[in-house]
C-alpha cells in the first residue's frame, strides 16, 4: 500500500491507495480542490463544503454520462441483461428442482409398488405350489379309482347266475311255505 497527501480547502488529507495509483488519486484530489474553488462563497463547515463539492462533481459526472451515453449506459444495459438471465436461470433451476423432486417421489412410489408386487408374487407362488400338491393328490386318487373301476369292469358278468340263484331261492321259499302250511 502507498499513501498520498492531498491539499483540499487548505487542509492536508492522507489517503491510502494501491501502488501505482498515486498520480490518479492526486488528480482526483485536484478536481475536488478546483470544484471547491469554483463554488465561490463557502459554508462555515469544512465537511459541508466537501459534501457540496462531492455533490457538484457527482452531478457533473451524471450529466456527462447522460449527454454522452457513455460506457456506463452500456454497462447498465449489460447488468440488466445479466440480471434477467440470472432470473431465468434461477427459474430454470427451480423448475429442475421441482422436476427432480417429482421424479424422486415417483421413484419411491415405484419402489413401494415393486415391493408389494414381490410380496404378491411370493404369495401366488406359495398358492401355486399348494394347488400343485393338491392336484398331485387328486391325480393319485383318480388313478386309484380308475384302477378300481378297471378291476370292476374286468370281472365277469354274473347276471345270469344271479337270475338262476334268484329262481332257485324262490323255489326253496315256495317249498318251505308248503311244508310250513302242511305242518
Amino acid at each position: 500500500m502507498s499513501e498520498v497527501t492531498l491539499e483540499i480547502g487548505g487542509r492536508p488529507y492522507t489517503v491510502a491507495c494501491e501502488e501505482g495509483q498515486e498520480s490518479h488519486i492526486e488528480m482526483l484530489g485536484s478536481m475536488i480542490e478546483d470544484k471547491l474553488a469554483s463554488m465561490g462563497q463557502l459554508a462555515p463547515s469544512r465537511s459541508q463544503n466537501l459534501l457540496f463539492a462531492g455533490l457538484f462533481l457527482a452531478d457533473d459526472l451524471h450529466e456527462a454520462k447522460r449527454s454522452n451515453g457513455g460506457p456506463g449506459d452500456a454497462l447498465a444495459a449489460e447488468l440488466v441483461e445479466l440480471r434477467s438471465g440470472q432470473a431465468k436461470a434461477d427459474g430454470a433451476v427451480q423448475e429442475l428442482q421441482l422436476e427432480r423432486d417429482a421424479l424422486l417421489s415417483e421413484r419411491d412410489t415405484m419402489r413401494a409398488d415393486h415391493e408389494t408386487l414381490k410380496a404378491d408374487l411370493a404369495t401366488a407362488q406359495a398358492e401355486r405350489e399348494a394347488a400343485s400338491a393338491k392336484t398331485s393328490e387328486l391325480t393319485m386318487q383318480i388313478e386309484q379309482l380308475s384302477a378300481a373301476q378297471s378291476d370292476a369292469t374286468a370281472a365277469p358278468d354274473l347276471s345270469p347266475q344271479l337270475a338262476d340263484l334268484a329262481g332257485a331261492l324262490e323255489k326253496c321259499a315256495t317249498k318251505l311255505e308248503q311244508r310250513l302250511s302242511d305242518a
